[in-house]
């Protein structure tokens, strides 16, 4: 087995990494940057960093979408219009 540290970045991480105006902008992007350069978690949230850009969504919303992708499964959900701009993604609406 492999040495290698998994580590699970909450969303607001994500969110204040993706907001210029936060105060926490510059240090959560480093950090972000730095665990993806040293860390083997990179796939999926560098998907997810593109996935929000090229999609318009919220970078926690691309994050839970991009790992339903990853992983084939439906994302169970109320908030079906957080995810409207990503057409191969499998929504279950709660209505």
């Amino acid at each position: 087995m492999d040495n290698i540290k998994k580590i699970l970045v909450d969303s607001n991480i994500f969110i204040f990494a993706n907001i210029k105006e936060y105060p926490e902008y510059a240090v959560a992007k480093a950090k972000i940057k730095e665990l993806i350069q040293t860390h083997k978690t990179q796939s999926t949230i560098l998907k997810a960093l593109e996935l929000s850009y090229y999609s318009n969504t919220r970078i926690n919303d691309a994050i839970i979408a991009q790992n339903a992708i990853d992983l084939d499964v439906e994302v169970f959900t109320d908030n079906i219009k957080d995810f409207r701009n990503i057409s191969n993604l499998k929504i279950i609406p709660l209505r």
